[in-house]
């Protein structure tokens, strides 16, 4: 679980370190650094009841610099900081919008789109995002200054909504509004820590993984399942001879990269859609290949995501590329595997990462011989539920055809899965 920074704005009496102790204040007399701190404590009660560590810059009516607010995460090298604010104007204006830093990372841009998603669609206000380069509203702002911050940290600030406006500071009133908000902001964390923010993470908890995997001189085991035979090996077709001959090797990497097939709102279908357009990929065929499948949730777009870290401007930008025809049987079964998976839980389920080429695979730090490559592997998450529940339905799954028989691999918010040929469990 992850370590959450999230800071109410203002506070106090006195400006103090760039910060003032309050800013929109409705017609009726609220106050924003009242609200800042009630949705704040709000989403703290919801992100700790996950299994985080949520920590608030304050839980009183005092104010604090901004550098100060930022050393509370740096300090802890926190995975996501948030400032919670509200805007005011001219009584009239209304939206929501979230801020990242105007030299910030890949990693907030992610987390501010994540963000603004959840809060456009728990105010019903307008985005105002929308006219934004990739929905990413940048400006300087002292709390978010990338050189306060550590360099893992995905750092934005969002102003929820103009609280100036009447009717907003009515819903503001109310203990059901201030929830709504909270759980918007707790959910937009959860998002983001569901894709891509969490790939250098599982990177590394997948390392000591292996680490251990290795010190115990553990084989990849070969498990017999009642009534199921298991392949004692499998073809997998595959340009990467080096990663063929280790087939066998338990050390996979399962990335997060967020997945809602091609999200417009947060994932850059724009892009995708230009690559798409700009290669010689055979959509029609690929189509045509997975409507053989009898897939009854998933489609070809969402088999074809390239994964958060491929858009947004990052170090692994534009890296990943389409799978080639010949790798397609290999996803055959991974993703009825997953079908019957997304069946039983009865809940929607998102791919997370499916194929990863080897330049993207490597940017991102996969497992040298990732089944992600082979186009054998997918990760998964589901919008109710937990991995431990998505793993307990996804290994009853594997158990019920030798078609299934693979590793499966469990991780904080999502499970990866593959048909390898033989059982391998994590």
């Amino acid at each position: 679980m992850a370590k959450i920074v999230l800071d109410p704005g203002h506070g106090g009496t006195t400006k103090i370190g760039g910060s003032s102790p309050n800013n929109a204040v409705g017609q009726n007399g609220l106050l924003e650094k009242q609200v800042t701190l009630e949705v704040a404590l709000a989403a703290e009660k919801l992100l700790t009841a996950k299994g985080h560590t949520v920590v608030l810059t304050r839980k009183t009516d005092h104010n604090l610099g901004l550098a100060d607010r930022a050393r509370a995460a740096k300090s802890i090298a926190a995975p996501v900081f948030v400032s919670i604010h509200f805007n005011g104007f001219n009584k009239t204006t209304q939206g929501t919008e979230t801020i990242c830093d105007s030299t910030h990372s890949a990693k907030s841009a992610n987390l501010c789109r994540a963000m603004q998603k959840r809060l456009v669609a728990a105010t019903g206000h307008n985005d105002r995002n929308a006219g934004h380069p990739g929905g990413v509203k940048s400006q300087p702002l002292g709390v978010l200054k990338s050189s306060s911050h550590h360099a893992n940290t995905a750092c934005c600030l969002i102003e929820v909504s103009f609280m100036d406006v009447a009717a907003e500071e009515a819903r503001l009133r109310t203990a059901a509004y201030i929830g709504r908000v909270a759980k918007a902001v707790a959910d937009g964390v959860t998002d983001y820590l569901g894709a891509g923010e969490m790939e250098s993470a599982a990177a590394a908890s997948t390392a000591s993984f292996e680490d251990g995997f290795a010190a115990e001189g553990h084989k990849a085991p070969k498990v017999k399942l009642v009534g199921a035979p298991v392949l004692e090996s499998i073809e997998l077709k595959t340009p990467n001879k080096k990663a063929q001959k280790k087939s066998n090797d338990l050390k996979e990497f399962a990335s997060v990269d967020i997945g809602e097939g091609f999200d417009p709102s947060g994932l850059g279908l724009e892009s995708t859609v230009s690559i798409l357009e700009a290669s010689s990929f055979d959509m029609a065929a690929f189509q045509s290949f997975v409507q053989s499948l009898g897939l009854r949730y998933f489609s070809a777009n969402e088999l074809l995501f390239l994964g958060s870290s491929n858009s947004g401007g990052g170090a692994c930008s534009g890296k990943n590329a389409f799978p080639s025809s010949e790798l397609w049987p290999n996803i055959a079964n991974t993703a009825r595997m997953l079908d019957e998976i997304r069946h039983r839980l009865g809940a929607s389920c998102r791919i997370l990462s499916a194929y990863r080429n080897e330049a993207y695979n490597s940017c991102i730090g996969g497992e040298s011989a990732s089944l992600h490559m082979r186009y054998n592997a997918i990760d998964f998450r589901c919008e109710t539920g937990t991995s431990s529940q998505w793993h307990a339905v996804a290994k009853a799954v594997r158990a019920s055809s030798s078609a299934f028989v693979g590793g499966i691999g469990k991780y904080p918010t999502f499970v990866h899965v593959d048909t390898r040929g033989y059982v391998a469990n994590w």
